[in-house]
């Protein structure tokens, strides 16, 4: 259905979901720490003044004086592996959206501190991630499915998409990763990768035309074989799944569970707060009603004689501790199928 009044508006055609930007922190974050782990075993070989490039050798060979390296700083297998830990610590981080815009600055550094440490093994996967990474820390990447977001407990409504100057260069930037790699391409490649590239800029139809490249780029990679730099390429895209997918997912995974679900927790907890907090955030519960037991009598009773949150369901029935723990896991679209695992007997 036609929605936008002006599909030429730069807000239409420069806007981003903000779940869309959650989904591509995390695919983000699993890629640098999947790379992370993966170069771990070859730092003596790779990254050591015992393998094939030791720090002499490249600072006599570096012509370019803004490529600094932290990596430089140790030739020892022992120092580059506290460094690895540490480049590690923040992709965690930016992984569960604990201060994002800060654990994307960190990634980045560590990514050209890494890269610059022994050049002679960078390739384009490197340049790809590292460049999605930079354009990371322009974007809010931690409104969504974030400890952020779990964390901030403000009454202020959240919308679910942005504009800004970081979408705008994020779009673009992604366009011109594919219009400098055509000239490989055969002719029949080359003008459907252009055609579709433009594809983005269209926002008629509620973005169905970035939809259609979204799938086009997917499918195109696989095609002509999946290597790290294209799996880096099709995740960037997954921040530009338009509004219209996650109201279609929200709409099949609301059910009278979900809605009629009610948390009560003990105000006087700052703990048990946070709790619920992240709960229902990372079982992509939102909307859930969390309440302060005290302000019920009959609940806080229940909760006084219980000594643990109470959570009520759609029918009115209680639920107590871990029983209570389970029920909220067995409602929650994403993590479900813990639930065997959480009725077992201690």
């Amino acid at each position: 259905m036609f929605t936008n009044k002006n599909p030429l508006k730069l807000s239409n055609i420069f806007t981003l979901d903000l779940r869309s930007l959650a989904l591509f922190r995390i695919a983000l974050a699993l890629v640098i720490i999947g790379d992370l782990v993966t170069k771990f075993s070859q730092i003596k070989a790779n990254y050591s003044d015992y393998g094939n490039l030791p720090r002499i050798d490249l600072v006599n060979s570096i012509i370019d004086t803004a490529s600094w390296s932290l990596h430089l700083s140790t030739g020892s297998v022992f120092g580059q592996q506290l460094l690895f830990l540490f480049a590690l610590f923040w992709a965690g981080l930016l992984l569960i959206g604990y201060r994002t815009t800060l654990a994307s600055v960190f990634c980045w550094l560590m990514l050209i501190s890494l890269h610059n440490r022994n050049p002679n093994i960078v390739n384009n996967f490197d340049d790809i991630l590292r460049l999605a990474s930079f354009w990371s820390m322009f974007l809010p990447l931690g409104v969504f499915y974030s400890c952020d977001r779990a964390l901030n407990t403000s009454m202020k409504t959240i919308p679910n998409r942005i504009t800004s100057a970081g979408t705008v260069s994020f779009i673009v930037q992604l366009c011109l990763i594919y219009l400098s790699a055509l000239s490989p391409l055969p002719n029949s490649s080359l003008w459907l990768v252009l055609f579709c590239s433009l594809l983005i800029f269209i926002s008629w139809f509620d973005n169905l035309w970035r939809l259609v490249a979204i799938a086009f780029f997917i499918v195109f990679h696989f095609a002509q074989g999946l290597s790290l730099a294209t799996a880096v390429l099709t995740i960037i895209w997954l921040a530009l799944i338009p509004s219209r997918i996650w109201n279609l997912l929200y709409k099949r995974i609301y059910s009278q569970a979900i809605a009629g679900l009610k948390i009560n927790y003990d105000r006087d907890c700052g703990f048990c707060k946070k709790i619920v907090y992240l709960l229902r955030t990372f079982l992509i519960l939102p909307g859930i009603p969390l309440l302060e037991a005290q302000d019920n009598p009959v609940v806080y009773e229940d909760m006084e004689k219980h000594n643990s949150w109470v959570i009520e369901d759609y029918r009115g029935q209680r639920y107590f501790k871990w029983y209570g723990i389970a029920y909220v896991v067995s409602i929650s679209p994403l993590l479900w199928w813990l639930v065997p695992i959480l009725r077992l007997p201690p």
